[in-house]
């Protein structure tokens, strides 16, 4: 016993602390919130609710509305939607990514496309080039023809010898054929920027983790495109339209009792303000909540939760200018009227303040990006299709050795 005291004091020392952390730490951090700017509004949050609403919230708790109702939105997970908005400077880099990558199928519909509208002139290929697409073009079915732009000499300095300048060719494609899909894929192959020629903006993909949105995105950014990041937040609560994000602690520094609730019986409120706005549908669902039918309240004859007419006074249905006729709740098919008590306009005042909508930095809310076009192979009859990539015209060029149609090109050369 001789280490007893050193011992007690360990221990309290060691309570102390644990206290200090777990306990004073975070009430002290809690209490020192602020109301902060919405990063979609731009206007303070929250704001303190009007006295009416204080009071309705004693009315609301002295009603136990808690021990049914919850005021907290949950959230699961969120993901991505991925749009492209502009193709940038590098057509071709884009094409590539879309063709080989991200989108197959819209740099396919792209080029299809890009072959309504011919003929097709593809300029600057090497003999062994030419000859191998040729080759792939004619297989698919396509109508070519191939011209030889020869290369005009160099100017040599005296004595200094030179290789001569390697000729060019040019494929033009006069006709897709029956199988222009077959066409376009080879036409991807030799000039990727068709698949560059899509209808903007458009949604690339959707339903994103993080990692394969930071995957795509930097590979589509790098090809010089800009694009649109639409960010989904998922949750049970939200797929009910009960809020737009999650709850924080900042959507109750007004409070002076937090009534998160324990259960659901019925709806969560915590943005019921912004749900439900009028005043006579919160009043009449106080009063009888079988009387209303709504999906989003879960009420109708299958309503658990109970009336409230000591709220309300009922009497014979009164004409204009008799004192409160027009607070008064006429109810459909029945002589008399009710009319609302403070406690239930106090109540109805503080279901009316329960908004929690705005973004926070802690919680954002999702922006929709503006409304994506489909690809304009897929456009309906009649619409006018989207600028295709630069295609250019057959031009004559110095000196061209044209063969009006390739029977059988030879292969390529080894």
């Amino acid at each position: 016993m001789n280490h007893g005291p050193l011992l007690f004091l360990s221990a309290l020392v060691s309570l102390s602390l644990s206290w200090f952390g777990f306990v004073f730490i975070p009430t002290w951090q809690l209490g020192g919130d602020q109301p902060e700017e919405s990063v979609e509004t731009g206007q303070m949050y929250p704001s303190p609710r009007p006295g009416l609403a204080q009071q309705g919230a004693e009315v609301y708790r002295a009603n136990g509305c808690y021990y049914c109702h919850s005021q907290q939105v949950t959230q699961e997970q969120s993901d991505f939607d991925l749009s492209l908005i502009a193709i940038g400077p590098n057509p071709a880099a884009l094409g590539r990514v879309l063709s080989e990558e991200v989108r197959p199928d819209l740099a396919l519909a792209a080029a299809v496309n890009a072959l309504g509208r011919l003929p097709i002139e593809i300029k600057g290929l090497d003999r062994e080039f030419a000859e191998y697409f040729t080759n792939k073009l004619m297989e698919a079915g396509a109508t070519i023809k191939v011209a030889t732009v020869v290369a005009a000499p160099s100017a040599a300095k005296p004595g200094e010898v030179t290789a001569p300048p390697a000729d060019t060719y040019s494929v033009i494609i006069t006709s897709a054929g029956k199988n222009t899909a077959e066409v376009a894929k080879v036409l991807l192959r030799i000039r990727p920027s068709f698949g560059s020629g899509v209808a903007l903006p458009v949604v690339l993909a959707r339903g994103l983790s993080k990692e394969d949105l930071d995957k795509i995105n930097k590979k589509l950014t790098t090809a010089g495109a800009k694009t649109q990041v639409k960010m989904n937040l998922r949750g049970v609560d939200m797929d009910r339209g009960w809020g737009r994000r999650r709850s924080v602690a900042l959507d109750y520094l007004y409070d002076p009792v937090v009534m998160v609730g324990s259960q659901r019986m019925g709806p969560d409120l915590s943005n019921i303000g912004d749900r439900q706005h009028s005043r006579v549908w919160h009043l009449s669902h106080l009063y009888d909540p079988r009387i209303i039918t709504s999906e989003e309240s879960n009420a109708g004859v299958d309503s658990l939760m109970p009336a409230y007419p000591y709220l309300f006074t009922k009497r014979p249905r009164s004409t204009p200018g008799t004192p409160g006729h027009q607070q008064a709740i006429r109810l459909a098919g029945e002589q008399f009227e009710v009319v609302p008590k403070p406690e239930a306009e106090a109540l109805v005042a503080y279901l009316q303040s329960l908004r929690s909508g705005p973004g926070l930095v802690e919680a954002p809310t999702p922006k929709a990006p503006a409304p994506a076009a489909p690809p304009a192979a897929l456009a309906p009859p009649g619409a006018t299709p989207p600028p295709a990539p630069p295609v250019t015209p057959p031009q004559p060029a110095a000196v061209v050795t044209p063969a009006p149609e390739v029977p059988k090109p030879a292969p390529p050369a080894k």
